[in-house]
């Protein structure tokens, strides 16, 4: 059985004692049960029964920044990195560049930069499809349906890499999940590429190019 550092100082936090006592228990459920870089693939069903909490969405949604949707059922706990690493990416703690090959495949950290995804940290999205990356730059996203926002040049390249057919088919497949889950994403972009071109295709609703003969 893995051991990881926990703080003492956990149930004197500010922020900590405002949760409600679900959101106490999921937050201690996350950060016990992520893989050494703070990700955990969410078995939905396993945790309600584990602990009892009925509304995970809901209790979710209650834990606000601090955990941040990678993609269906993926989350990563950005303070986690700077708890168990100490000065990270410079920390001496072995698992280290493990953790580090982990968050690279997933987009979530910057190996010319050697910083977590600026996204994490200084990046929100406003329900107009604003994204602010600091305070003098703005950028802007075009909606596509309700509840999704892309750059101009991202839906150009859905385009172009799926077909319009299919580019509309993936934009309903999220639209509705975030319509029904009440979800937000960093980027709905890089959402439909981690799971929902998968999900389309598992659902037989992604139409597949003819291959050459």
């Amino acid at each position: 059985m893995s051991k990881r550092f926990i703080d003492t100082g956990l149930f004197d936090d500010d922020w900590f004692m405002d949760l409600s006592k679900d959101a106490k228990l999921l937050w201690v459920y996350f950060i016990t049960k992520c893989d050494h870089a703070g990700i955990l693939k969410l078995n939905e069903k396993l945790c309600k029964v584990q602990t009892d909490i009925k509304d995970l969405n809901l209790i979710i949604k209650q834990l606000g920044n601090r955990l941040v949707t990678v993609s269906e059922h993926l989350f990563f706990i950005p303070k986690y990195i700077d708890f168990q690493y100490p000065g990270f990416p410079n920390s001496k703690v072995r698992q280290q560049q493990s953790a580090v090959d982990i968050l690279v495949k997933y987009g979530l950290f910057d190996k010319e930069k050697l910083t977590l995804n600026i996204q994490l940290d200084n990046c929100y999205e406003h329900d107009n499809g604003n994204v602010i990356v600091n305070d003098n730059e703005t950028v802007k996203k075009e909606k596509y349906a309700e509840f999704i926002f892309l750059l101009p040049e991202e839906y150009e390249k859905l385009i172009n890499q799926h077909g319009e057919k299919n580019t509309k088919t993936l934009i309903e497949i999220l639209n509705n999940y975030k319509g029904s889950k009440g979800v937000k994403y960093k980027s709905d972009y890089l959402t439909i590429l981690n799971w929902v071109i998968d999900r389309a295709k598992k659902d037989g609703k992604y139409i597949e190019k003819p291959k050459m003969i």
